[in-house]
């Protein structure tokens, strides 16, 4: 499981360098039509893509940190063993989701590939920008596995409550 910290550090970054690429296009394209007078044709399509590559890694990312949102009335207010149950269930379905999604998510790429798509304005294959879709998945399914794995090895251990006296 070292490998995990490292795959952690790397989303973090690449994320970050997806949302501070983008905030510089962005800035950069409106100066240019604000003060300069003209516009740069790339800039709100490569803004837009690294928008996208840094929702699917922070994904991911947010999944690890237990970010994401979520009705926790159940999880706060109920006993511990029914707030453990939930969870899981909630994992267990997502974990289905993201699986589904990086398996249709890699078929998607097979058939952009077969077209031969580019994207207008930048000119690159679209593959480029699709390719964040299976890798935001994947790297959130094995998240989802991490902590399922966590919890059945907690859900294992008694609770205070349980535990004979």
């Amino acid at each position: 499981m070292r490998v995990l910290p490292l795959v952690s550090r790397l989303e973090e970054v690449m994320a970050s360098l997806c949302l501070a690429g983008m905030v510089v296009t962005i800035s950069l394209q409106v100066f240019n039509r604000y003060v300069m007078g003209s516009s740069l044709y790339w800039s709100e399509e490569l803004g837009r893509y690294l928008f996208i590559w840094a929702v699917y890694i922070g994904c991911a990312y947010a999944t690890q940190h237990e970010k994401h949102f979520g009705v926790e009335l159940i999880t706060r207010f109920a006993p511990a063993r029914v707030s453990r149950f939930t969870r899981t269930v909630s994992d267990l379905i997502s974990l289905a989701f993201c699986l589904i999604a990086t398996w249709w998510s890699i078929d998607m790429l097979q058939f952009l590939a077969m077209t031969g798509q580019k994207a207008p304005a930048l000119g690159v294959s679209i593959i480029w920008v699709y390719l964040c879709v299976p890798i935001g998945f994947g790297l959130t399914s094995i998240r989802l596995m991490s902590r399922l794995t966590r919890w059945r090895r907690d859900f294992s251990t008694p609770l205070p409550s349980e535990s004979k006296v």
